[in-house]
């Protein structure tokens, strides 16, 4: 089948197709780092299967309370922007979705402006919020979230698809304990022909002394159960609205988008709250096939970002951080972080070393080598009399 339906993949052969087609899909891959070509075949109101484990469909969710959806974009393919709107209005009970935000992030790109307006004006929980000028991922965010009024607020890509039951298990956590964030388990949608492939291992996320985030098997015993993890891709991440606020939401004194996903883990974590996967949750991400397709400033904004979550959450071990940016990291403008340590202070929250080892305990530490540090390659010459 060419429809795409129930996930199926849509298999092309490039070399099938005409010179003009040939074009299409060259240039979608160009813009997208996907594949536009076949998104746009597919219906942006596909079905797909029921990905859940059959115990997950048993469970029963009472007085759960409201969400807003923030989707942050950046220059997106129409129909994969619009397809992960579908899916979240298609697949959320009416009566706990309270409205989905897209925040703009000044896209350029011409169907994002008046056609998509004039598409969304026909779905009363959809807004739409537009940035003058490029700020980022972050700042996109924090528009999103002061333009959203439900107690729960989902930040989610703008390139998924959410499957039946997604919303529910991941309200009832934050239910039960406000201070609990969520993430749904990232199933992957293929780049190339976006076939809907279910994982079918229990992952959670670490984090690396650059201040990137990896995946790593869990030991769980019980697939079903929520599933402690030691920090969030940026991907997808449920909050209540009381938390966010008092952990002092996403810092925004980040610039672009870069380790905001660790800050608020770091924080929620050492800030007397948790931070779970929920395997009952189930959300289709598309992994783009390179990098990311628009230009990004020249401006180490990563750097910036990541020096700065050292400064105000590593404490002393914020010398591993700088060990990776070595001496770049004096000539980084950081930016004032007084209103940051402040929210720590406030709080009363744990240390890093608390976290190291109560969350993370199997965090690599450099210091424990024999020896750290980098590493040159010396070449010399020998002369043979």
């Amino acid at each position: 089948s060419f429809s795409g339906e129930m996930g199926q993949p849509v298999k092309i052969d490039r070399e099938m197709l005409t010179d003009e087609n040939k074009t299409l899909w060259d240039l979608g891959f160009e813009k997208n780092s996907f594949n536009q070509f076949v998104s746009d075949m597919i219906s942006v109101n596909r079905s797909l299967p029921d990905v859940r484990w059959p115990e997950c469909k048993n469970i029963r969710y009472e007085n759960l309370p409201q969400v807003s959806v923030v989707i942050p974009f950046l220059n997106e393919s129409f129909s994969v922007l619009v397809r992960t709107v579908h899916s979240i209005l298609n697949r959320s009970p009416p009566e706990l979705l309270k409205e989905i935000v897209l925040a703009d992030d000044a896209s350029q790109m011409e169907h994002l402006g008046k056609p998509l307006d004039d598409y969304m004006a026909n779905f009363p929980k959809v807004s739409i919020e537009r940035l003058k000028k490029r700020q980022g991922l972050v700042q996109s965010r924090i528009l999103g979230f002061n333009h959203t009024t439900a107690p729960v607020v989902i930040f989610m890509d703008s390139h998924c698809e959410v499957t039946n039951g997604w919303l529910e298990p991941l309200l009832d956590r934050i239910k039960r304990d406000y201070r609990t964030v969520v993430s749904a388990i990232f199933d992957d949608i293929d780049a190339i022909d976006f076939g809907y492939t279910i994982c079918d291992q229990s992952e959670t996320v670490v984090f690396t002394w650059d201040l990137m985030y990896d995946w790593t098997i869990t030991d769980s015993k019980n697939r079903i159960e929520p599933i402690k993890t030691a920090t969030l891709t940026g991907g997808f991440i449920g909050v209540s609205r009381k938390f966010f606020t008092e952990i002092g939401m996403f810092d925004e004194g980040f610039l672009i988008w870069g380790a905001e996903n660790l800050e608020l883990a770091f924080k929620a974590w050492m800030c007397h709250g948790k931070v779970e996967m929920i395997p009952c949750s189930r959300v289709g991400h598309v992994w783009r096939n390179g990098n990311l397709p628009y230009d990004v400033p020249t401006q180490d904004y990563r750097g910036r970002n990541s020096l700065r979550l050292a400064e105000v959450w590593l404490d002393e071990y914020k010398e591993f951080v700088y060990q990776y940016y070595g001496k770049d990291h004096k000539t980084i403008d950081i930016g004032d972080i007084s209103s940051r340590k402040a929210i720590k202070e406030k709080l009363k929250c744990r240390s890093f070393e608390w976290y190291i080892k109560e969350i993370a305990p199997k965090t690599f530490i450099p210091s424990r080598c024999h020896a750290w540090g980098s590493v040159r390659l010396s070449v010399g010459y020998i002369v043979q009399k």
